[in-house]
């Protein structure tokens, strides 16, 4: 991971404000108000929940271990007992009662969806969206397209399948969505939970294909009511 003047610029920035007192919402509104992002950005705590990482040197900060390390030292476990002890955001929690979709993204689930999962009470939120919520795979054809989560999977044992993927999401999705090329693992997703599945391309490797998959999400939720799940 390298970083230029501008984010570095970024967290100099965010730090300054934040120890003047403004929340990291407030500062979050700023700064994608500045970039003339378009749309709401919230952060799911105002609090400092750090994600700890129990490796074979030693306890690290989830940054020392995936910047200054390089995400090598093997991971025996992941502790968030700082977001156990913060809660979610008053804007957050109405977001989600009044969403019609929630996508967890095909990111990390164990680096990005679980950290926020564990802020005190999102948990609960999250079970009672009253819209459809749907999960992206992160795999395709048993492999990440960039960062550590195989290796972080195998060193927590987890397995490192398209199942285990959705074994670690039965609890708060309603379907998960894999790559068109995993139609096949259907069957063994099927066998550990009830998750429907659906198969799309999933590879963002541009703009242009997020928008499109993003695009596919919004159309697919709002006709699922009437055309149902298909394979």
């Amino acid at each position: 991971m390298k970083l230029g003047d501008a984010d570095l610029g970024l967290h100099i920035y965010r730090t300054s404000r934040l120890a003047q007192g403004a929340s990291l919402t407030a500062v979050t509104e700023e700064v994608t108000r500045r970039f003339g992002v378009p749309c709401a950005l919230m952060p799911v705590s105002d609090e400092e929940c750090p994600t700890m990482v129990e490796t074979t040197i030693g306890v690290l900060r989830l940054q020392e271990w995936f910047v200054r390390e390089h995400a090598g030292p093997a991971v025996k476990k992941l502790h968030f007992d700082a977001a156990r002890q913060g809660r979610v955001t008053d804007r957050v929690r109405a977001a989600l009662r009044a969403a019609d979709l929630v996508v967890l993204a095909p990111s990390n689930p164990y680096l990005s969806i679980l950290p926020m999962l564990e802020v005190g009470g999102m948990r609960e939120e999250l079970r009672k969206v009253p819209g459809l919520k749907m999960a992206v795979s992160p795999l395709i054809g048993g492999q990440a397209i960039k960062g550590p989560l195989v290796k972080l999977m195998s060193d927590l044992r987890v397995g490192s399948s398209n199942s285990d993927i959705a074994a670690a999401y039965a609890d708060y999705a309603d379907l998960l969505v894999i790559d068109e090329s995993d139609s096949r693992d259907r069957v063994n997703i099927l066998k550990r939970c009830s998750l429907q599945i659906v198969a799309f391309p999933t590879l963002i490797p541009d703009a242009l294909r997020a928008k499109e998959l993003a695009r596919w999400l919004i159309e697919f939720a709002s006709t699922r009511s009437t055309v149902g799940v298909t394979a």
